[in-house]
């Protein structure tokens, strides 16, 4: 009886070490389970850690009404701050403009989405990638300065931007996303520089005021649909002859073929 009793207690103990793992396995999912990400307030900004254990701003919080020049602090506490967090500043109607300074390393998508009296913003030579929707759709933005150390717009990244009257794409620039520059109705040039090897559909599709386009270089790969339709009807290309642009802008009716 005792032997049967003792049996029995070791498969009960069996089946709950198995069931359960062991205490460190309990611990690990505890913590996800539980995984919150805290939120800070600096004055005017909330702030929380990132992935490389530094500080980026995630919201804004100033509730007036008057118009800010927004100056991103450069450290919290003596922990740098090296990014803008994705939607952080999304639909705040209180800012005239933006600095970043050159601890930024990243701005997330849609960071300053829909910021209506946004006038102007400089992007830090610390940033690569200018992501996706990050300024769209800011009707009063006239000036976006990028840095010569830009590889990628992304895709909406000035989207519907309609008081854009131009912009200058840094040579060092690989990727126009899609639609990054859709509906920006008051610009009126551009120049895709020589290292661009690719544009995506729409790129600039619907800036009506568009009328001087310059492609350089042969780098181009891949070339989107519609990437400079609805621009101004008196619009004139200047193609470095035999790239991939050429071939394509003729086949889209954008520039004359002599041999059609």
């Amino acid at each position: 009886m005792k032997k049967l009793l003792a049996l029995i207690l070791v498969a009960l103990l069996v089946c709950s070490l198995a069931a359960c793992g062991s205490e460190e396995d309990l611990i690990d999912q505890n913590n996800k389970e539980n995984q919150v990400i805290s939120e800070y307030v600096y004055e005017d900004f909330l702030y929380s850690v990132n992935e490389a254990g530094d500080y980026e701003i995630v919201g804004y919080i100033y509730g007036g009404t008057e118009l800010q020049d927004v100056v991103i602090p450069e450290e919290i506490d003596g922990r740098p701050v090296t990014g803008i967090g994705k939607d952080a500043f999304k639909a705040c109607k209180n800012i005239r403009s933006v600095t970043l300074t050159s601890n930024i390393t990243y701005i997330g998508e849609y960071a300053f989405y829909d910021c209506d009296y946004i006038t102007e913003i400089e992007i830090p030579e610390s940033v690569t990638v200018l992501s996706e929707g990050v300024l769209q759709n800011c009707d009063r933005l006239e000036t976006v300065t990028l840095p010569d150390t830009l590889k990628e717009i992304g895709a909406y990244a000035l989207k519907d931007s309609t008081a854009l009257t131009d912009i200058t794409l840094p040579e060092g620039l690989t990727t126009v996303g899609t639609g990054a520059f859709n509906g920006c109705t008051a610009l009126t040039s551009v120049t895709v520089p020589t290292t661009v090897t690719t544009v995506g559909d729409a790129a600039f599709f619907g800036c009506t005021a568009l009328k001087n386009i310059t492609v350089l270089g042969d780098a181009l790969k891949e070339i989107g649909k519609a990437v400079f339709d609805s621009i101004a009807t008196d619009a004139e290309f200047t193609v470095t002859e035999g790239t991939a642009f050429d071939t394509y802008a003729k086949e889209n009716g954008y520039i004359e073929d002599p041999t059609a």
